[in-house]
């Protein structure tokens, strides 16, 4: 991903904290204060390189000292279900992990039907992005099945959603050949925090959306319906004057008639 400059340190220490922790005087220094500062910030959040908007995961780590449990997914169609984390290892600590000399740093697994715990990535609280997607990739997991030499692995695409009322939603997309494992995850904490910039297509929710695009459609259709009346209204107003001035109009002939009479 690069080095971390003190202007994404900044940045980001002003969307997460109000102030700047990334001042030239933090950076100057460069005592250990920056660096624990740096990781501090940077743990589970993003700056789109692109627009500049700031996002912040970090209330999605689930975390022992909360009382709090791993995520649980199913895996429908694939057999099997999985438990993970976000940006952190997963709290159940699971032993006799498939080839995995550090079980204490997995991050996303799952018990196959004989009880063997597969794992599918360590853990990583650095999200990035590839493209317009927001991504949270786990590598060094146990060994894929088809090519030991390699090792499973896990990409969650984090999206927007503004209009969910849960905290987050996962769901499996699918896996290649028992070695890579896709899941997508919709939450609010996927959308730009208030105050970053942003130039991307999930400043709205669907719901949001919907609502615009239906206001339009009803001006645009009330000012069309508009136009078509208002010839209709203007021949009524002229035939109603018409017939007025013809009725008021027959009176004073008569009148001259009877004096000339």
């Amino acid at each position: 991903m690069g080095a971390v400059t003190s202007k994404t340190i900044a940045l980001a220490a002003e969307q997460k904290y109000g102030h700047s922790s990334g001042s030239k005087k933090d950076a100057s220094s460069g005592g250990q204060q920056v660096q624990d500062t740096a990781k501090e910030i940077m743990s589970c959040t993003a700056v789109n390189p692109v627009s500049g908007a700031y996002f912040d995961l970090s209330d999605l780590t689930r975390l022992a000292t909360n009382d709090e449990s791993d995520f649980h997914i199913r895996g429908h169609d694939y057999g099997q279900n999985f438990t993970l984390n976000l940006c952190a290892p997963v709290i159940s600590t699971p032993q006799n992990v498939l080839d995995v000399e550090n079980s204490v740093n997995v991050s996303a697994y799952y018990t196959t039907e004989k009880g063997q715990i597969v794992s599918i990535g360590q853990a990583n609280d650095r999200p990035m992005f590839r493209g317009r997607k927001l991504v949270l990739e786990y590598t060094d997991g146990s060994p894929c099945p088809t090519a030991p030499n390699l090792r499973r692995s896990t990409l969650i695409t984090l999206s927007c959603d503004r209009e969910l009322l849960q905290t987050i939603a996962f769901s499996f997309v699918g896996q290649l050949h028992e070695c890579a494992y896709f899941f997508e995850a919709r939450t609010p904490h996927a959308c730009p925090k208030a105050g970053s910039s942003s130039n991307g297509p999930d400043t709205l929710g669907p719901f949001a959306m919907f609502a615009v695009i239906s206001f339009v459609m009803a001006s645009v259709y009330v000012l069309v319906i508009s136009r078509r009346r208002v010839p209709y209204i203007h021949a009524c107003l002229n035939g109603s004057l018409s017939l007025i001035s013809h009725r008021t109009s027959k009176p004073t002939s008569s009148s001259d008639d009877i004096r000339k009479f």
